[in-house]
């Protein structure tokens, strides 16, 4: 089931990348999407990413609170605690990807469109 979310995530994430963005050599005008202008892919998937960061780290912020009050409420419960502890490293693979994403961002596709 994760595997599938997973999935889901990623091809989302790169459904909204492609939207509305015409090759730089088709269009030198700026493409108003609802990240912002971006006059080539390069661009628009910064904005994307810089739009991405404080929503996701907002969301990890409230599940590692989330995680904190499993864990403290679950009295010893084996399996509360194990809950919690996959919460935690759920939301530390989250942002390692979300910081790999960007620094992918900036320097393999920045250097492609000149970012």
């Amino acid at each position: 089931m994760k595997k599938i979310i997973s999935l889901i995530c990623v091809l989302s994430f790169l459904t909204i990348l492609a939207l509305g963005i015409t090759p730089a050599d088709q269009a030198h005008a700026a493409i108003w999407t609802d990240f912002g202008a971006a006059t080539n892919f390069g661009e628009y998937a910064s904005l994307v990413i810089q739009w991405a960061t404080p929503v996701i780290g907002l969301f990890a912020l409230i599940m590692v609170i989330y995680a904190g009050y499993v864990y403290m409420t679950s009295q010893g419960n084996p399996e509360q605690v194990n809950l919690a502890k996959d919460i935690l490293i759920g939301v530390i693979a989250g942002v390692i990807l979300l910081f790999t994403a960007e620094i992918l961002l900036k320097n393999v596709i920045g250097a492609k469109y000149g970012l």
